[in-house]
């Protein structure tokens, strides 16, 4: 390896040898991070998380500068224009403090996706990250079981609506999925059949008395580690071939797999299952395709009905929602996002913005709701047609750099886990989350090891830049934090009757990150108290120019009803 000219001391040239190594481990606890602080998806974590990327980013630049090789830079140009989609939204947005966030989110995803296919050069390296890496499934588990009140539960034993036909639904998807893994176990992976087997007994039987006796909802989302059920499970979805390739590989390692199983046992999500035998097709495509070949009839009936019980299945779970929460119904959340769409066709409602547009576009009952429970349509609705497109532009880019031969065992794993997570997140949340979003870019990235990407050699004074600029962006993203962190101390202030102290708060934090609508907010209710108290009329149109200010950075629809009737008597003079 080159090294740069009057560089040498032993600090350099053990970093030279090491560096990759020591990124890896970052990424490695980026993983456990994120997992541990519930997917990462509030301002606090995520800042750590961001800080820790901008950290790992400038040990490489370090490492690059000493050991001058090529820096790979595969859809460096699509990356950047889908990131540039997303701060378009930003001027439409519904909800632009949720904007600017959401795009820092995606900006750190796709810089810890560089980092990876940078710092992983071998098959055996990606194994040994990505092993490392599921091994947060272990304190997800513990807390799990921590949180888990099965007696409570016992004793709401089969209150389901529509209990037969759902217990049938269940029967049948379990015996399918089951017989699947039986068939894959018996015929493809013949060595370690036996053993597995039993195991696979095992799970059967504890997963149908799970179903049997508890409700789907066993744990609320307050007890769900990752802030929703659907979280979890689409996270324990992306290490299942990891850790079922391992396990095929040595019967031992079968018992790495019961944390992963054990959380989609528990979770219990319908669609999850379907995924994971999708997945499987994928991960035996070979196997399946010389069967096909030589049985057509057999595989052509196995596939009808494997549509006819996925049909059933959405059926019967859009059937169950009772007259009072029929909006619930994720058909009814994906008219709304049509309906976004068609209202801004270009730029969309702002990314993250869909929970604060949802009341002006809702169907159904249901007067709010986080997330769109599709991926594609809710990306579509929050950023249009210029994000639709430049997202198309990545994907087809990236699938240009997966030409040539499917690969080893490690890319098998890729491209199931990318087929199976994608599938979840068309009707589930997932994506949506910090955490899940960069794992899925690590598998994705995984894909890219040994192939021929984009790579060029960077001069050290431009990677000492680019790693400046990077850390320079933190005054950015900070003030996102700062300012939610005064608005959290001005609401104790003023709950301890300290006014002028949170008014005082309030302002520092819009001063900060003008985008708060928070901080609106509580001075508009502050100066309203204060009106009501005996003030002048000025409070009130104080208070009044705040809500307005608010609603210019969040269109929130419930406050826009009472700035409606708080503002009539004085229309003439807004």
């Amino acid at each position: 390896m080159n090294s740069t000219p009057g560089i040498k001391n032993p600090l350099n040239d053990f970093y030279r040898r090491r560096w990759p190594l020591l990124v890896r481990s970052g990424l490695v606890l980026a993983v456990w991070f994120a997992a541990c602080a519930r997917a990462a998806d509030d301002l606090w974590s995520a800042s750590i998380l961001f800080a820790w990327t901008t950290l790992l980013t400038c040990a490489f630049g370090w490492g690059r500068a000493l050991d001058g090789e090529p820096v790979k830079l595969p859809l460096v140009l699509p990356a950047i224009l889908f990131i540039a989609a997303a701060a378009l939204s930003f001027y439409g947005s519904f909800d632009r403090n949720a904007t600017l966030f959401e795009t820092w989110i995606w900006l750190f995803s796709f810089l810890l996706a560089f980092l990876f296919v940078n710092v992983v050069d071998t098959a055996a390296e990606c194994e040994e990250t990505l092993t490392a890496s599921s091994l947060a499934l272990i304190p997800l588990v513990l807390e799990l079981g921590a949180k888990m009140s099965l007696g409570s539960e016992l004793k709401k034993a089969l209150v389901l609506s529509s209990v037969a036909s759902q217990l049938a639904v269940v029967t049948l998807l379990l015996g399918a999925f089951y017989a699947a893994l039986y068939y894959l176990l018996r015929v493809v992976e013949r060595k370690n059949a036996r053993h597995t087997l039993m195991l696979l007994a095992v799970f059967a039987l504890v997963h149908a008395g799970l179903l049997l006796f508890t409700q789907r909802n066993m744990l609320t989302e307050a007890a769900t580690p990752l802030i929703n059920h659907n979280i979890l499970a689409g996270f324990a979805l992306c290490w299942f071939f990891l850790l079922w390739k391992r396990a095929m590989e040595k019967s031992a390692r079968i018992i790495w797999m019961l944390p992963c199983v054990f959380i989609l046992m528990v979770e219990r999500s319908w669609w999850s299952y379907v995924c994971v035998l999708f997945g499987l097709g994928i991960y035996y495509q070979d196997h399946f395709a010389e069967r096909l070949r030589a049985r057509r009839r057999e595989f052509l009936a196995a596939a009808v009905a494997a549509a006819m019980l996925v049909a059933l299945m959405i059926v019967v779970k859009v059937a169950q929602h009772s007259p009072t929460v029929l909006g619930s119904s994720r058909l009814y959340w994906w008219v709304a996002a049509g309906r976004m769409f068609f209202h801004r066709p270009w730029t969309g409602v702002g990314l993250g913005g869909f929970a604060t547009a949802y009341p002006f576009f809702k169907a159904g009952v249901v007067e709010n709701t986080t997330h769109a429970h599709s991926f594609p349509l809710e990306l579509i609705a929050e950023t249009g047609i210029i994000g639709a497109a430049s997202a198309s532009l990545l994907a087809h880019d990236y699938r240009r750099l997966l030409t040539g031969p499917r690969g080893d065992e490690t890319n098998r794993v890729a491209r199931a886990t990318m087929a199976a997570v994608l599938c979840f997140s068309v009707i589930n949340i997932n994506l949506e989350y910090f955490l899940n979003k960069f794992v899925l870019l690590f598998f994705l990235a995984s894909l890219l090891i040994g192939r021929r990407v984009p790579a060029r050699k960077i001069k050290p004074l431009f990677l000492v830049a680019a790693c400046a600029g990077l850390a320079l962006c933190a005054s950015f993203w900070l003030p996102l934090l700062a300012s939610s962190r005064l608005v959290l101390s001005g609401r104790a202030a003023q709950e301890t009757g300290k006014n002028e102290e949170a008014e005082k708060l309030y302002k520092d934090a819009l001063s900060i990150d003008p985008t708060n609508a928070d901080a609106d907010w509580a001075l508009a209710a502050l100066k309203l108290d204060e009106f009501k108290r005996g003030g002048r009329d000025r409070t009130r149109l104080e208070s009044l120019d705040y809500l307005h200010d608010g609603l210019k950075q969040r269109r929130d629809f419930f406050l826009l009803r009472k700035l409606s009737d708080a503002s009539a008597p004085d229309a003439t003079h807004r």
